[in-house]
């Protein structure tokens, strides 16, 4: 796939029209910076199977601390930079988008797969880790209290987003209102003298 074919797909896939230019390798640029940190989870991933203290269900007895390493390498880097890459994008939205169209659209970005895969994935999870434990299945899934495990990155998204967002709307607010207050201010002092 050319260069310009992989940008159309994946600006295709966000439902907005590509860019040409400077924009549009941005947009490239981000796109393979957000796949590297993805692959990178995925052999982060596969590394825990190895490593020396590891308590995943699912590991090797053949444990190195090349693993450790690896593990803690790419760790370290990762999360932070889904953290900056999302920020970037979520900044380029507030631009783009008015307010209120743009909490709608985080809430169904985000909040939709978050409680979808919650509900269904993680009971699902909890169930089968009780009935690996020889516990009953049916009991893990009383009351709504699967825990977030791999979801946290989006609950921590979602919310870091709608509390910029609901600091953008403040902040803008008071730019509309003291452009209102300076605007009429040379009429009011016009009549006062």
């Amino acid at each position: 796939m050319a260069e310009g074919e992989f940008m159309n797909a994946s600006v295709a896939s966000s439902g907005e029209a590509p860019r040409s230019g400077a924009a549009g390798a941005v947009d490239v640029d981000l796109d393979r910076i957000r796949a590297t940190l993805m692959v990178l989870g995925i052999a982060l991933h596969a590394a825990d199977v190895f490593v020396t203290a590891g308590d995943w269900l699912v590991a090797d007895r053949h444990r190195s601390v090349v693993f450790d390493a690896l593990v803690a390498l790419i760790h370290s880097f990762r999360v932070p930079g889904f953290f900056l890459l999302s920020g970037l994008l979520f900044a380029g939205s507030l631009r783009r988008h008015a307010t209120p169209d743009l909490l709608a659209r985080q809430l169904l970005r985000l909040g939709v797969p978050l409680l979808t895969c919650w509900l269904l994935l993680n009971g699902a999870q909890q169930a089968l880790l009780a009935w690996q434990r020889g516990a009953d299945p049916w009991a893990a899934l009383e009351g709504l209290s699967a825990p977030m495990y791999h979801l946290w990155f989006l609950r921590d998204l979602l919310v870091l987003n709608l509390l910029v967002l609901a600091a953008w709307a403040v902040a803008q607010g008071r730019h509309r209102r003291a452009a209102r207050t300076s605007a009429g201010a040379p009429g009011r002092l016009a009549a006062w003298v």
